[in-house]
């Protein structure tokens, strides 16, 4: 298999025959304040990094940050940060729980999450960023079709929720006047990306549209080698529905590979490369 070692961005694979025929387009020109971007996503995924100015969710410590990668129908890759997503999942509420009790409760959660921590590497200094009181039907068991009253708990980080969940199961969030009851939590499971998919409509190799104005591109501290690698803030960009002109497919590179281990008694497992 053979490879380029370059320092372009977006720059590929050579052919067999040196022809650099695989190197993708140069980018063009953009305006983020007067163009759209679009493109067809097909990986997305998030890492732990610094807030950004100008886009929501928290602006102190660590803040979980989404990644969007496709191409463009010039065939250029993007990659697309995505700020001010937070995780959240759902408790059941109390039946003595009120809404005065709301503040002292997320003070209580926070308290316990901050004193659970055995490092705060990301720096936050608040775990719980917002409770709110809502309205949600189980699935499990009959209902009759009637919701019921549920906690939902966002939190700072993806890391959070599983120890939420733990100290709220064991009865260890105390609220004056309301005690230690133990709450069952719903959705706790969740993958962050998936959950993030679910809340924009975002589906697998969809295309993606950046409204002008909304995006911007990131000239410092990039961390990918893609054409193109921008900002935008999680409410503010559309996905399309596969019909019509967004059926089409974006023109993807697609380098596959298999990998087989055969062993032998008594012999080292080698390994076997096919293209």
């Amino acid at each position: 298999m053979l490879y380029t070692d370059t320092n372009s961005k977006g720059a590929g694979v050579d052919d067999e025959d040196g022809e650099g025929a695989w190197v993708r387009p140069p980018p063009p020109p953009v305006a983020p304040k007067q163009q759209s971007l679009i493109f067809q996503q097909i990986e997305i995924d998030h890492y732990i990094g610094s807030p950004r100015a100008g886009m929501p969710g928290q602006q102190t410590g660590r803040v979980p940050v989404t990644r969007m990668f496709g191409v463009n129908d010039a065939g250029n890759s993007v990659c697309c940060h995505v700020h001010g997503f937070s995780p959240y999942f759902y408790v059941t509420c109390p039946a003595t729980l009120k809404d005065s009790h709301l503040a002292d409760f997320k003070h209580a959660l926070n308290r316990a999450l901050m004193d659970d921590m055995k490092s705060n590497r990301e720096r936050i200094s608040d775990a719980v960023l917002a409770v709110e009181v809502v309205q949600r039907e189980s699935i499990y068991g009959f209902h009759d079709n009637q919701s019921a009253r549920f906690l939902r708990l966002t939190l700072a980080l993806p890391r959070l929720i599983a120890a939420a969940k733990r100290l709220l199961g064991e009865g260890k969030v105390f609220v004056a006047n309301l005690g230690t009851p133990v709450y069952e939590a719903y959705e706790s499971n969740i993958d962050f990306e998936i959950r993030f998919m679910v809340d924009t409509h975002l589906v697998g190799c969809c295309w993606v549209e950046l409204p002008a104005g909304s995006w911007s591109v990131r000239t410092h501290d990039p961390q990918t080698r893609c054409q193109l690698e921008v900002d935008v803030a999680w409410n503010k960009f559309r996905v399309h529905e596969p019909e019509g002109e967004w059926a089409r497919v974006a023109p993807f590179r697609i380098l596959s590979f298999d990998i087989e281990c055969a062993g032998r008694k008594g012999m080292k497992d080698q390994l076997w490369l096919g293209r």
